[in-house]
């Protein structure tokens, strides 16, 4: 299939502390695909790294996480006129109250 990668994986490691903090981090493998069904064009492959991090008190949850640490440039897929890249590094935070 175009775009589709033949090898993709990821693993995500977690760790709560049990006085609120909770950190997180993970890595995402996407092999190389090919842009055609000629298999003509192929991508490179890419490895992200992502991380996380929340802090619990009471009801009120807060927490930080960004996507693609190292901001690798990669491109993300390609069509018939176009190649669109992935996203950089991008850093989230959000607080919540939980009823």
């Amino acid at each position: 299939m175009i775009n589709a990668p033949r090898h993709l994986a990821s693993i995500w490691l977690d760790r709560d502390f049990g006085n609120g903090w909770r950190v997180g981090g993970g890595v995402r493998y996407i092999g190389s695909r090919f842009t055609d069904t000629a298999n003509t064009i192929e991508l490179d492959s890419v490895t992200l790294v992502d991380l996380a991090a929340s802090y619990t008190r009471g009801n009120i949850e807060t927490s930080l996480n960004v996507s693609n640490l190292t901001d690798e440039t990669y491109v993300a897929s390609c069509g018939f006129s176009y190649c669109s890249y992935g996203e950089g590094r991008t850093v989230s935070a959000k607080v919540s109250y939980k009823w």
